[in-house]
């Protein structure tokens, strides 16, 4: 068992090297992936208890600064600071965004709830085949090479950070252009209406960033918003409404990403399966099958 485990560790060791990982930045990263949502949860209980018209700004502000998640925290105290220098009015795009935040915290949810599944998965698999070849030690009443054991404990690290690291590039693509968006979004509805002029309003708001967007489930939003603000900035065209619509729309196709990575997810998962977990099984199998037979793999 102690030959067992040094094989194991020395697995991730060389990992770490091939691969270039700082350990740190290994540590970071599992850190990271566990603590995202309570730190969004943390940002929402703050926002909760506030109120955009009687908060006190300059301490308010600070304390949401302390919890960064997402894109969100910049989006709230941008809001404050809009009201402080222009006086804003920021309660219905405060409102707004508390409600965003609310339903990103549940598709954050739904993630962790999938991804734990896929992990738990992964995990009985692992041990199944660690059980595995133990039980063929015991049956044979020899121990199996190291390399056997080596190449077993390779295939099966490799499986969990390739699941781990594909899966967090999935998760980072997907709001990849949504903070831009929802950002912008949030700008014009506070911005409107305080005597700025719509070309200000669009540049405060940096919607020229939504141009450089190319987005296929974006795309119908997107036209959309280049539409409204070519009616509001040339014929006068009232816009608060068409955000609102506008806001409306971008989780719906929210609602549609997330559909797609829980697929992406799933394919992951079998995929990690079928190209390191089951050749670790196939090649204990073989191995033992030519250890019954008096030919040991050399």
């Amino acid at each position: 068992m102690l030959k067992i485990i040094y094989i194991f560790l020395v697995n991730i060791c060389l990992l770490i090297v091939v691969l270039k990982i700082k350990p740190s930045s290994l540590f970071n990263f599992f850190k990271k992936f566990k603590s995202e949502l309570s730190k969004g949860q943390a940002l929402y209980l703050q926002i909760s208890s506030l109120h955009p018209m009687t908060a006190d700004f300059s301490n308010e502000g600070n304390e949401i600064g302390q919890v960064e998640y997402k894109f969100f925290s910049e989006i709230f105290l941008s809001l404050f600071e809009m009201n402080r220098k222009f006086g804003a009015k920021i309660s219905e795009p405060w409102q707004v965004l508390r409600r965003s935040l609310q339903k990103d915290l549940a598709f954050e949810k739904k993630l962790v709830s999938l991804s734990s599944q896929a992990l738990a998965q992964m995990a009985v698999m692992s041990s199944f085949l660690i059980v595995f070849a133990l039980s063929f030690s015991i049956i044979l009443e020899t121990s199996l090479p190291l390399h056997v054991w080596g190449v077993i404990f390779i295939l099966i690290i490799m499986s969990w950070v390739s699941y781990l690291v594909f899966f967090y590039q999935i998760k980072r693509n997907q709001w990849r252009f949504a903070g831009p968006i929802l950002n912008t979004l949030a700008y014009i509805s506070s911005l409107n209406g305080i005597g700025l002029s719509s070309t200000e309003v669009l540049k405060k708001s940096n919607a020229v960033c939504l141009d450089k967007i190319n987005d296929e489930k974006f795309s119908v939003l997107l036209k959309q918003f280049r539409s409204v603000t070519y009616a509001w900035q040339n014929k006068g065209t009232p816009i608060r409404d068409h955000i609102t619509e506008l806001q409306t729309e971008f989780w719906y196709v929210m609602e549609q990403k997330l559909e797609t990575m829980t697929k992406k997810v799933q394919i992951l998962q079998m995929g990690c399966t079928f190209l390191f977990i089951l050749p670790a099984f196939f090649f204990l199998v073989l191995n033992t099958f030519l250890s019954f037979s008096g030919f040991l793999i050399e």
